[in-house]
């Protein structure tokens, strides 16, 4: 939504102040894209990492697969 808010007023449908433009444009992008992937990218710039599960282990082996006879 602050995205369309940004968008319309780069249209000139909504009065807003230049820096207001281009701070609802990132604003709005930073939510939309943590939203849509489920991952924050200002996390992964900041190098914070807020996941409480258990941690993925890359190096584990996929379950044995039973191979016939």
């Amino acid at each position: 939504m602050l995205v369309l808010v940004g968008i319309a007023a780069a249209l000139g449908m909504i009065a807003l102040a230049p820096v207001l433009i281009v701070v609802s444009l990132v604003v709005g992008a930073v939510l939309t894209v943590t939203g849509l992937t489920q991952k924050c990218p200002m996390n992964r710039l900041l190098g914070i990492n807020t996941y409480k599960g258990e941690p993925l282990r890359e190096d584990a082996e996929t379950e044995p697969t039973e191979r016939p006879a």
